[in-house]
């Protein structure tokens, strides 16, 4: 997930490194203070919420099947995924909610 040299230097050394230094090699996501964790923790989830279950269900299982594997192959899973969610009722829903402008009501099917 980090650069070789970095990971070894880590590995190697076993010294600590601060918060700034873990979010440019990529260890985090972002930093914020301590009193804003929960804050922005559920800032993630009510994204998340809004999104539609079995497409975020869909991407979850994608990324973790397709770790490692050549390009190709992956490819070929992440379109199988991707046609399974454009059949959904939830890819149906998203559509007709954009285009009645209103928030969508996923159903996770």
């Amino acid at each position: 997930m980090i650069p070789y040299g970095a990971a070894m230097e880590m590995l190697l050394l076993g010294e600590r490194i601060g918060a700034d230094e873990a979010l440019r090699l990529g260890l985090v996501n972002r930093v914020v203070p301590p009193d804003k964790v929960t804050d922005s923790a559920l800032e993630n989830a009510t994204a998340m919420s809004k999104c539609g279950p079995l497409a975020l269900r869909q991407i979850k299982e994608t990324v973790l099947k397709t770790w490692g594997l050549p390009l190709e192959q992956a490819f070929q899973i992440e379109n199988e995924r991707w046609r399974l969610i454009m059949r959904s009722e939830d890819a149906r829903e998203g559509a007709r909610a954009f285009m009645e402008k209103r928030p969508p009501h996923f159903s996770g099917r």
